[in-house]
């Protein structure tokens, strides 16, 4: 996949996550220790089929701007949590397995 398609991807690439953190595993730090956070917010598209809505799917600009962040493409975890819900919509946890290095 091009870098520069306007697909959907995840906020943060996982090669970058396994780039930055190498310096970890080299040093032998316990993983359990690792805390990346949580974010409070999230990226939003409109994506240009209605068929295909996750990761890798095209899309034509950002989404709508919450009502409290008002901005295109973004919201608050506020914002996310009241769509969820009077929309009935069911989040879905994307898991990409990650291969350390040994």
């Amino acid at each position: 996949m091009k870098t520069l398609e306007p697909v959907v991807r995840g906020q943060a690439d996982i090669r970058d996550i396994a780039n930055d953190t190498l310096p970890l595993w080299f040093n032998e730090l316990d993983a359990s220790k690792i805390n990346f956070g949580l974010a409070l917010y999230g990226r939003g598209y409109t994506v240009t089929s209605s068929s295909c809505n996750g990761l890798s799917c095209p899309f034509s600009g950002p989404s709508k701007p919450g009502i409290c962040t008002n901005t295109d493409g973004a919201m608050g975890l506020a914002e996310i949590q009241e769509l969820i819900k009077t929309k009935g919509l069911t989040p879905k946890y994307v898991h990409v397995p990650l291969e350390l290095p040994t």
